[in-house]
């Protein structure tokens, strides 16, 4: 039981520009890229900072690299480690290329414009980019609230009229209509504490 953890979607967009960070209210996650693919294909290295302190020098939290399959499309990559990202701390996000891609923003349904994403320098420990930012609309990360994570139990195998004590984080602050399964009986929490 201990390490479990589920999440639901919350739908916040990380992007670059001026201004563009973001501070949740709550832990989240950010799980997927999207980026809008121009004509030509590449590789993006996409870093989330934790810039609360102040952006010069700000600590990379975490990044990953994708490489674009198809040209003019939507396309979604899922984070295969999704990264974490602490209430009240304040975040942004680079997006550097690895080789040269396109990228296309989208204004309305009859109108977009294309432009180059180039480089091949890798993000930096601490941020040190440039927001790409007219082209913000056409790559972001999307965020899901991070569910609660069991990280441990007071006995992992409870019997029947036992206390089980979960130890974890973002259980919320009131049970509302949480419930937990033993050995697949459905158990209604006694006490809660956030």
């Amino acid at each position: 039981m201990a390490g479990y953890s589920q999440a639901t979607t919350s739908a916040h967009r990380l992007c670059t520009g001026s201004g563009a960070t973001f501070t949740p209210s709550v832990a989240e996650e950010a799980y997927q890229l999207n980026i809008r693919t121009g004509i030509t294909l590449g590789t993006v290295e996409v870093g989330i900072y934790n810039v609360t302190s102040g952006i010069p020098g700000a600590p990379l939290v975490g990044s990953f690299q994708y490489t674009t399959t198809t040209a003019s499309s939507l396309e979604t990559y899922t984070i295969p480690s999704p990264i974490a990202l602490t209430a009240g701390q304040t975040y942004a996000v680079a997006f550097r290329a690895v080789t040269t891609l396109s990228l296309q923003r989208v204004y309305s349904a009859t109108h977009s414009r294309n432009g180059t994403l180039t480089g091949a320098s890798a993000l930096g420990a601490t941020w040190s980019d440039s927001a790409i930012g007219e082209y913000k609309n056409g790559i972001w990360l999307e965020t899901r609230t991070a569910g609660p994570t069991i990280n441990n139990t007071s006995d992992d195998t409870p019997t029947s009229g036992t206390t089980l004590t979960l130890n974890g984080t973002s259980f919320g602050t009131q049970t509302g209509s949480a419930q937990v399964t033993v050995g697949g009986v459905v158990v209604t929490p006694s006490s809660w504490l956030s």
